[in-house]
């Protein structure tokens, strides 16, 4: 089966419906703002972390946030509060080998990565990675 442009669909379906002109002109005017509504940012942000635990039946490390440099208007976590999460690499491709995890006490830079986006069957999610910056 050849290939159909969404908006070339919509016109064959209009045309065989035998649809107006202005129903046409929005059908095709929904297809653009959707692609445009689909653009998202990442929102970086690095976290000084005290760690307080590395979890051996979940595997994830909770600590206290020392110091953040938080834009305003972001979802990043606040001075005082506590988060858990997985250490990963630089490049936010995989998550460090346990042995490299820091320490109970250590305290530590993440670098905090988040994307609000829309998840092919959840809809609204949010995206996040922590990087351990040595």
């Amino acid at each position: 089966m050849p290939q159909v442009l969404p908006g070339v669909f919509l016109l064959n379906v209009a045309a065989t419906m035998k649809c107006t002109s202005a129903l046409i002109a929005l059908l095709m005017l929904s297809v653009s703002t959707c692609a445009f509504a689909q653009k998202r940012h990442w929102v970086i942000c690095d976290l000084t972390v005290m760690v307080k635990s590395a979890q051996d039946t979940v595997p994830r490390v909770s600590g206290l946030v020392r110091s953040s440099n938080a834009p305003a208007g972001t979802e990043c976590p606040a001075p005082g509060a506590v988060i858990s999460f997985l250490p990963e690499t630089m490049d936010y491709q995989t998550v460090l080998p346990r042995k490299q995890w820091p320490g109970v006490g250590e305290v530590v830079t993440i670098r905090y990565r988040y994307l609000l986006g829309e998840c092919k069957y959840t809809g609204p999610c949010k995206i996040e990675h922590f990087s351990l910056m040595r």
